[in-house]
């Protein structure tokens, strides 16, 4: 399959198997519009029908991963949702954010194991995209935030859902995101939210693609049975039913 005419990402398909993404607004600290996280569930949707595809990595370009939402192009969203009556602006709206949010869960539902990469800011938006990857690196300037707070909301894709089940710690995962609070890799390693790290983001993303690499080498069948039951096995008992 081709992964070529996109707007807003690099992509790049190894011999190996492995599809590297880069998120690539570096001008805008890789922060998403909609365009932006439209085109990257489209990316996932498509790897996930591609049988050559076996691992992905996930990277920003420029000195962010994620700088989290592109408030400028939201609030023009915002603006045109007020020209409604409130109850269709607020259907609108919930069809929006669920949009979004199936979106990036794409990286989540997709049969293949997932690795992402944090460096320099990962905020808001940021964390919640590292939130749906399977196993996270970083490079040791990477500053993480679960920013929602201070601007007065609730984060609304999945990082107040999901940060519980990876971290050891409730009351850290509350911490974080009642105060909004910035925290470094040592931390993040320390809660298990990041599981390496490296001096440098091109150390990192080489990492993650030799990581990558390796588990092309498995079987996609039993790859594919382990992601699915070990992300079932999250929200399920462990029990069997007598028949």
């Amino acid at each position: 399959m081709s992964y070529s005419n996109l707007e807003f990402h690099e992509v790049r398909l190894s011999e190996e198997g492995v599809l590297h993404v880069e998120i690539n607004r570096p001008d805008r600290l890789n922060a998403m519009n909609e365009p932006c996280w439209t085109e990257y569930g489209k990316i996932f949707a498509q790897a996930a029908r591609d049988s050559d595809v076996r691992a992905v990595v996930v990277n920003g370009v420029g000195r962010a991963f994620c700088a989290g939402l592109d408030v400028v192009d939201s609030a023009q969203g915002f603006a045109e949702r007020q020209q409604m009556d409130t109850a269709r602006a607020g259907l609108k709206l919930g069809e929006h954010i669920r949009d979004f949010q199936l979106a990036l869960h794409q990286a989540h539902l997709i049969n293949k194991p997932v690795i992402g990469v944090a460096h320099g800011p990962c905020i808001g938006l940021g964390i919640d995209l590292l939130t749906t990857f399977d196993v996270r690196f970083a490079a040791k300037d990477a500053l993480f935030s679960v920013r929602e707070i201070v601007i007065g909301m609730a984060a609304d894709i999945g990082t107040l859902q999901r940060l519980p089940k990876i971290v050891g710690s409730l009351g850290w995962v509350k911490d974080v995101c009642f105060s909004g609070r910035n925290f470094q890799v040592d931390e993040a390693i320390a809660q298990g939210f990041i599981q390496r790290a490296y001096d440098s983001r091109d150390d990192a993303v080489n990492a993650a693609l030799e990581y990558a690499k390796e588990l092309c080498k498995f079987s996609p069948v039993a790859m594919w049975g382990t992601k699915r039951s070990i992300n079932y096995a999250i929200d399920h008992t462990t029990l069997l039913k007598e028949r």
